[in-house]
């Protein structure tokens, strides 16, 4: 992209949220728009705990496969799951590499590639990861021998998450060519990735069989049903309707197809209206022409951000604009930054700060799936998150 179409975007994107705070001036003050401590009392440290409720048989699969080395031992061996997007490609990966068997066994690297897939920038984001400092070498020359060098030593697991390229071959090339003759036994690449052609031209350019490959399907229903009555559910008490509102929570789960973040938006936006009338009205409205593709998903996730708290609308929004780091948002510097614009302009009760009140913030838009904790070398983190990869700077415009 060239500076000034990027300097456009940006613009583009502080004038949208400029106008997003213009249109909602003065709401901070209503009532009925302020978010409630009650419903943000679930921090981030809590949920870790319940974000992976899905895929038992799946993941033991995937261990299964990594532990294997019995064969191709001197090549580092790749192991692809494919799925559309809101399957849970990313939540599998990372509890993958939250099991003991796996820590045990394996260096931890994360690298996410969807934002452009450049050899050299990615190599540089494989050895920071790897070695915890930001390497000395621009060039991918010297990248890839300091990686080399570094993957010698350990047996490990690199995690590339969201690629995307499957035509660009001589990216590829340089970029596994560090990992190849490394006589490491039984390391591994695991990729996560929307297309089956991604998974070919990674297992083409490795040189191995593509014989190591998991297609994401969508949970079955009793799967589908418990997903989404912990979301639904969680937190409420003593319901007068439960046992009506269980009922049709039962054909909304059907509706949604067995995509486990479609389940999480859907039941955390019903758990804060949760009325017969709605559920029933949002059952026959809201999921009648869901047939699970990629607009039906933004569709879902569109109805759940119009239903936020203008405070959570517009933290938001701001993620969408300011530029992120390759890991995401630090989480000290995102509150300090929503402070610091003047987003959180008021506390939420006397006994929070503004930061305690921030921190709730992120914690209520990430029980809500439009941020997650971020893995790096694998290991869920309170102080990272990012975007679902759904979620992107366009998105602004909602």
């Amino acid at each position: 992209m060239k500076p000034v179409d990027a300097l456009d975007k940006v613009v583009g994107g502080v004038d949208s949220f400029l106008s997003l705070t213009d249109h909602l001036n003065g709401a901070f003050s209503s009532s009925e728009q302020q978010v409630q401590v009650d419903n943000v009392c679930q921090t981030a440290s809590t949920l870790s705990a319940t974000i992976f409720l899905e895929r038992e048989k799946e993941k033991e699969k995937i261990i299964g496969c990594l532990e294997n080395t019995s064969s191709q031992t001197n090549i580092v061996s790749i192991l692809s799951v494919v799925g559309h997007g809101g399957m849970g490609k990313k939540s599998l990966a990372q509890t993958i590499c939250e099991q003991k068997e796996v820590l045990d066994h394996f260096k931890l690297i994360w690298v996410t590639a969807s934002t452009s897939f450049d050899a050299t920038s990615l190599t540089r984001k494989i050895l920071e990861c790897a070695t915890g400092a930001k390497p000395k070498a621009d060039q991918l020359e010297p990248l890839q021998r300091d990686l080399k060098e570094k993957l010698m030593s350990d047996k490990f697991l690199l995690v590339l998450d969201d690629v995307w390229e499957d035509k660009k071959r001589d990216e590829w090339e340089n970029l596994f060519a560090p990992l190849k003759k490394l006589n490491n036994a039984g390391s591994k690449v695991l990729l996560t990735t929307r297309m089956q052609s991604v998974a070919d031209m990674a297992a083409r350019v490795m040189g191995v069989k593509i014989d190591q490959r998991l297609a994401l399907q969508g949970l079955q229903e009793d799967e589908t049903f418990e997903l989404f009555t912990h979301h639904a559910f969680s937190g409420l008490k003593n319901l007068a309707d439960y046992g009506n509102l269980r009922l049709i929570g039962e054909q909304i789960a059907k509706k949604l197809l067995g995509f486990p973040l479609v389940c999480k938006v859907v039941g955390e936006h019903l758990q804060d209206k949760a009325t017969v009338e709605y559920w029933s009205r949002f059952l026959h409205k809201g999921l009648e022409h869901f047939k699970g593709t990629e607009e039906d998903i933004m569709r879902v996730l569109r109805l759940s951000y119009y239903h936020l708290p203008t405070e959570l609308q517009i933290c938001f929004c701001y993620c969408c604009i300011i530029p992120r780091d390759d890991y995401g948002f630090l989480k000290k510097k995102l509150v300090q930054l929503w402070i610091g614009s003047g987003l959180i302009s008021q506390a939420l009760s006397d006994t929070h700060t503004l930061e305690e009140t921030a921190e709730e913030y992120l914690a209520q838009l990430t029980r809500k799936s439009f941020l997650n904790m971020k893995s790096r070398d694998g290991q869920l983190e309170e102080e990272w998150y990012v975007m679902h990869d759904l979620i992107g700077e366009e998105h602004v415009h909602w």
